[in-house]
Formats: structure tokens, C-alpha cells, sequence
């Protein structure tokens, strides 16, 4: 029996054409099927439809430090000076918690949820 011919490894692909500051905090959305990231120096949100190759940018006021899907929908946000809440993509952001923290000094940073969300 002949060995069977493995495909070679492609090297890494870019999905869209987009270069972030300070990219960080990627997450596929499986009901969106858009690859969320946050572009932390320039202050904003990344989604990218990979199928179309398209990239949507959403300004904050400040510098993001993590986000993540909510159940209901949208995202939960965590901002330099607190954390916070967008039910849509762009919406308006409610603040759901302060840090404690001197935000001037500190920022959130690469935080992730847990299985319980």
C-alpha cells in the first residue's frame, strides 16, 4: 500500500486587510461568523467578515482592554476606566462597573470570561 501524500502546511493567511496599532483580545462570534479584535492604541473595535474580506472599525473613548460576547447579544467591554455594556455593534455603551483603580496610571487588560460567562 502506497504512503498516502499529506498536504504541505500554507503558512499563516491574512483574513483581512487590515493593520491594527496594538491588536489584541481576538474572538470568533459563531452566530455573527465575524473574528472580533480590539485595536487597543487607536481606541477601537475590530470585526471582520473573513468570507468577504471586509473589515468594520467602532471608535471608544478610550483605550480597550478586553471584550466579550454577551448571551443576549453585544458586547461586554472593558474600557480604561470601567467596564461597560453595547447591545449592538456601535450602540451606545452603558457602564456596568467602575475600576479600582487610578485609571490615569492603569488600564484593563487581556481579560477573558470563564464558562459561566
Amino acid at each position: 500500500m502506497p504512503t498516502p501524500v499529506l498536504p504541505t502546511p500554507q503558512p499563516w493567511q491574512t483574513v483581512a486587510p487590515h493593520t491594527a496599532a496594538l491588536g489584541e483580545s481576538p474572538f470568533w462570534h459563531p452566530l455573527e461568523h465575524m473574528l472580533y479584535w480590539l485595536d487597543i492604541a487607536s481606541c477601537q473595535v475590530l470585526r471582520a467578515n473573513i468570507d468577504m474580506g471586509t473589515v468594520q472599525a467602532w471608535p471608544l473613548p478610550c483605550e480597550p482592554g478586553c471584550m466579550a460576547p454577551a448571551a443576549s447579544g453585544g458586547l461586554v467591554l472593558a474600557l480604561r476606566d470601567g467596564i461597560y455594556r453595547a447591545r449592538s455593534w456601535g450602540g451606545a455603551l452603558t457602564r456596568l462597573a467602575t475600576l479600582d483603580y487610578n485609571p490615569a496610571h492603569m488600564r484593563a487588560n487581556d481579560g477573558k470570561c470563564d464558562a459561566l460567562g
